[in-house]
């Protein structure tokens, strides 16, 4: 397949995923894609779904959900945004948030973001409105409680970032 079909493919998939929340079977998409891109279905099938797998494990890892299990043989994907879109969540924030007069995102907000983004690349709104971020000073003490749940390879990585390019 030539990179630029594999592009087109990509391309494709980020559009399909950023603006559809439904479960799509494989074959659908896979048929979807080749009527998109001008591609006979019975030649480039098995190339097409090798594609996607690719760039759902490369570009899309945390914001699709696979599930290769799904019955008649076919593989079922879905965004995992399409679970937490318009959804609202209650922050009890900690006493040093509370001192501070802020919330720190770390490990609490892994489970609604991409593998892709750190917590606090993460957009906060409150009552409609965006939350402005601002940047914050902790011992390594008083931020592991926010962040011992990343693992140490994201904690290293999470407190060693320039926050000259913070906004």
């Amino acid at each position: 397949m030539s990179l630029q079909v594999s592009k087109n493919i990509k391309k494709y998939l980020k559009q399909y995923f950023k603006t559809d929340s439904t479960a799509i079977k494989s074959g659908v998409l896979i048929e979807n894609i080749c009527e998109q891109l001008g591609l006979d279905i019975q030649e480039n099938k098995d190339e097409v779904y090798n594609t996607i797998s690719l760039h759902i494990h490369e570009e899309f890892a945390g914001q699709v959900i696979w599930d290769m299990d799904y019955p008649d043989d076919e593989d079922l994907l879905q965004s995992r945004r399409s679970f937490f879109e318009g959804a609202q969540f209650l922050i009890k924030p900690s006493e040093l948030e509370l001192e501070l007069g802020c919330i720190i995102p770390g490990h609490r907000f892994y489970p609604f973001c991409s593998q892709n983004l750190f917590p606090d690349e993460m957009k906060l709104n409150a009552d409609g409105k965006a939350v402005r971020k601002k940047v914050i000073e902790l011992s390594m003490r008083d931020s592991h409680i926010f962040h011992s749940m990343l693992g140490m390879e994201d904690f290293n990585e999470l407190i060693c970032r320039d926050v000259d390019n913070f906004d």
